[in-house]
């Protein structure tokens, strides 16, 4: 982290979850998660560019899977 780096702040505008189909609890430790992963000064520092899906890792493939499948998760 470079000095004088600050958390990022997130904002959830009014009605991005409007077609959530988890339960309260879920939306709960979703929203929880995400800002714990950007409340983290180095957030920025820590990302990859990936231009092929293939190219990550079994590990990251799966995380992105459970996070981004549409059957599990509606964000909006």
């Amino acid at each position: 982290m470079t000095k004088g780096n600050k958390p990022l702040k997130v904002v959830f505008e009014p009605g991005c979850f409007d077609n959530w189909e988890g339960s309260q609890q879920e939306l709960d430790e979703l929203v929880e998660e995400i800002k714990q992963v950007f409340s983290d000064p180095d957030f920025l520092e820590s990302l990859e560019d990936v231009a092929d899906f293939t190219e990550l890792s079994e590990e990251k493939q799966a995380w992105f899977n459970q996070m981004f499948d549409p059957g599990k998760r509606k964000l909006n």
